[in-house]
């Protein structure tokens, strides 16, 4: 039946990661950074393939509504979702960008070839940073009840969100990642502090498609968006950052406003 198929592909998937995971293991530190980067620079053809589908004649035509000439809100969230849903799978068939400790120094990482760097000296906390024993006891239960129920990630997995936009106007589709440290040029529009006390602004997925749009000329009230986190495919809320930057976009991946606070404040 349909889903015992389903079952045995996902089987069949997983124990093709596990199988390409011992594989690059074995590879030596420059061999390993290569396809990483090769994986990376993949991972942004195969989006740029899927926002050119997404764009395309045929399917902007069937989100159309007969009687407007614009997609209908209902069915552009249905189709956004899609397309994340589909950008998603495609980052979790890259193994390098999925797990965390596999490069030079990971814990999962096989020591080969020339891999010779000196492992840096463990620091000690100092006296004001030491939590006592109580407290952190109480801190690991709620970090454990935390990661109790659906959307459950493995400390080894990656935490990463996924941000789309679509401009009807310019018929443009846009996409970032979370977590990225890559210097950005940012349009002086919405240049600013952070509003989220340790998270810089550009660390967020949705700062780089908007950052990216209004570069290209285009105005933040002009787009649709979605956010997701990229391992579960599950909508993902904004930060405050965020909130402030795309308070003027259509986002259906959740309802939260902007509440005007522009005091900084802790995660």
């Amino acid at each position: 039946d349909k889903v015992g198929d389903e079952k045995k592909a996902g089987a069949d998937e997983a124990g093709n990661a596990q199988e390409m995971l011992s594989i690059l293991k074995a590879l030596s530190p420059e061999d390993f950074e290569f396809e990483r980067r090769r994986q990376r620079k993949q991972l942004q053809n195969d989006f740029i393939t899927l926002a050119k589908a997404f764009t395309s004649p045929t399917n902007v035509q069937s989100g159309k509504d007969e009687s407007n000439t614009d997609p209908h809100p209902t069915d552009m969230k249905i189709r956004l979702e899609c397309l994340v849903a589909d950008m998603c799978a495609k980052y979790r068939s890259y193994p390098l960008l999925c797990k965390r400790g596999l490069g030079p120094g990971g814990a999962g990482f096989s020591a080969s070839g020339s891999n010779n760097k000196k492992l840096k000296k463990k620091r000690q906390p100092k006296k004001h940073q030491i939590v006592p024993k109580h407290k952190r006891k109480r801190l690991m239960k709620e970090a454990a009840d935390k990661k109790q129920g659906d959307g459950h990630l493995n400390d080894s997995e990656c935490h990463r969100c996924l941000a789309v936009s679509f401009n009807p106007k310019t018929n443009r589709v846009g996409f970032g990642l979370s977590g990225q440290f890559k210097k950005v040029k940012v349009h002086p529009s919405i240049w600013g502090k952070s509003l989220v006390s340790g998270r810089p602004r550009s660390t967020c997925a949705e700062f780089r498609v908007i950052n990216e749009a209004v570069s290209l000329g285009e105005k933040c009230g002009e787009l649709q968006m979605y956010v997701a986190d990229v391992m579960t495919g599950k909508p993902k809320p904004r930060c405050r950052n965020c909130l402030y930057l795309s308070q003027d976009a259509q986002v259906f991946s959740d309802s939260l406003v902007f509440d005007g606070n522009m005091t900084k404040m802790k995660r």
